[in-house]
């Protein structure tokens, strides 16, 4: 979550469910890439209620977070995936949490579209 220089970071509690973070704030309705991304993620999750597959949900995660069709936000680049010079998408990272309280976390250190979401043993 984005803050203004000098502040100092800040938790949120999240409530159970789907959250998207890009730079700006969590779930922020203003930010084009969130707005467009938010249904996609959701019908990953409503795939994988159905199914029940960890390996397919996060195959259908990395899909959404490779995007490189976002409508560009007027603020900057409205891709998930972002190439652009300097500027760009580094890592990308999932975190599902049970209704038990386990999590999994996967990250794909380099852009999503070139690598892929490795499962991270917890606690790292």
């Amino acid at each position: 979550m984005s803050q203004p220089a000098g502040e100092s970071p800040r938790a949120t509690r999240l409530e159970p469910g789907l959250h998207v973070v890009t730079n700006l704030d969590v779930n922020d309705p203003t930010c084009p890439r969130i707005a467009a991304s938010h249904r996609r993620f959701a019908a990953a999750g409503d795939a994988f209620a159905r199914d029940d597959d960890v390996a397919e949900f996060v195959r259908r995660l990395r899909a959404v977070l490779a995007d490189h069709a976002t409508a560009l936000d007027p603020r900057g680049p409205g891709n998930l995936c972002v190439h652009a010079g300097p500027y760009g998408t580094r890592s990308s990272s999932v975190l599902l949490i049970g209704s038990d309280g386990r999590a999994r976390y996967f990250h794909a250190d380099g852009p999503p579209c070139t690598t892929a979401l490795e499962d991270v043993p917890l606690p790292f």
